[in-house]
């Protein structure tokens, strides 16, 4: 999920300068606030001023912690001992409601198998504008969310793995690309974003057929008919209405009749995920324009400063997608929070023509 941009702006940036005496602490191999710089797990003084001033903040967690199962470990002991952790780069905050849900989230993805450490890695900025700079959570959350699509379409009869003309939809700089020939071996891979730079190393350096920016807005150049299969991670849950209607007239278009369109969005748990933390302040009238319309739009969360004018977080009840998006394909299925920590996949099929 993209939230640490938007939980670092209103922590980081306005104590860069001096933070506040007994309340914030902030530790960096590269700069440490705390005068020390620590190599390893833990940081023995960053973890004494936690302990002592009760809040530990890492904006960069790979540059203090070594790895997820570090980080879990870091993550159970602030819930244990009482004392409050943030991690900005993936959103955790151990006093939030959702820190038992990211700490399930840490757990599968220690779990998953492990990447091929072989497979091409994005530079840190490109990295960082889809979630994170580290690279084993760059690369385990690539294979887990293409794990929890596989899963998603197998419940309703679609293998990946027999998958030919495949679309990834909204790539990015291919967290997910990267995994996906191994898991779908026979597929004709064509990769699209908005973001030209960062579909432009997916184009340089990674096994898909075809890979090519997109305006904002579509028409695409992509043929009617083409795909098999589109997937899409997080690309609903920054459009507005009348974005996504185009949109899905253009995944419509692009899908044989028969086909299917898996995405992700965010549905009921991600809207409980930004309420109940802490550190996001989602405005009342967000939820009552959910209740009311079905779906909400947070223009002000800070996004088009970072993206494009009209990039913001929207949020879906199941109803509205079941009913709206049902005007442009059949609605097989809807699996809440299956898009790991809190995104829901929605399965489509292109209807008859």
């Amino acid at each position: 999920m993209r939230r640490q941009g938007v939980i670092r702006r209103r922590l980081i940036e306005p104590h860069e300068n001096g933070h506040p005496a007994g309340r914030l602490v902030v530790a960096r191999r590269d700069r440490d606030d705390l005068g020390v710089r620590g190599v390893g797990f833990p940081a023995k003084a960053a973890l004494a001023a936690a302990q002592r001033t009760g809040l530990l903040i890492l904006p960069a967690t790979d540059q203090v912690i070594p790895g997820l199962v570090d980080a879990l470990a870091l993550l159970r002991r602030a819930r244990a001992e009482g004392w409050r952790l943030l991690l900005l780069d993936s959103g955790v905050d151990s006093a939030a409601a959702s820190a038992v849900e990211c700490e399930r989230l840490l757990e599968r993805l220690i779990a998953a198998g492990d990447p091929d450490p072989g497979l091409p890695l994005p530079p840190a900025p490109l990295r960082r504008r889809v979630g994170g700079t580290g690279e084993e959570g760059f690369r385990r959350s690539g294979l887990l969310h293409v794990e929890c699509f596989e899963t998603t379409l197998a419940a309703v009869g679609v293998q990946l793995s027999e998958v030919g003309d495949l679309l990834e939809w909204g790539a990015g700089c291919g967290r997910m690309t990267v995994h996906l020939p191994g898991r779908a071996p026979q597929a004709r891979i064509t990769a699209v974003d908005t973001d030209a730079e960062a579909i432009a190393w997916v184009a340089s350096n990674l096994s898909v057929q075809r890979a090519e920016a997109i305006e904002i807005d579509p028409p695409t150049t992509l043929d009617d008919d083409e795909f098999e299969l589109v997937i899409g991670h997080s690309v609903f849950s920054h459009l507005d209405i009348e974005s996504q209607e185009r949109w899905l007239a253009e995944l419509a278009r692009v899908t044989r009749p028969g086909g299917h369109v898996a995405v992700s969005y965010n549905g009921p748990a991600a809207l409980r995920w930004h309420v109940e933390h802490p550190l996001v302040e989602l405005p009342e009238s967000v939820a009552h324009a959910l209740e009311r319309d079905g779906i909400a739009v947070w223009r002000g969360d800070g996004w088009e400063n970072e993206f494009y004018d009209g990039y913001h977080t929207t949020f879906h009840q199941h109803a509205y997608v079941r009913e709206h998006w049902s005007q442009f394909f059949e609605v097989v299925s809807i699996d809440e929070a299956a898009a790991l920590p809190t995104q829901d996949i929605v399965v489509l099929r292109a209807r008859r023509r």
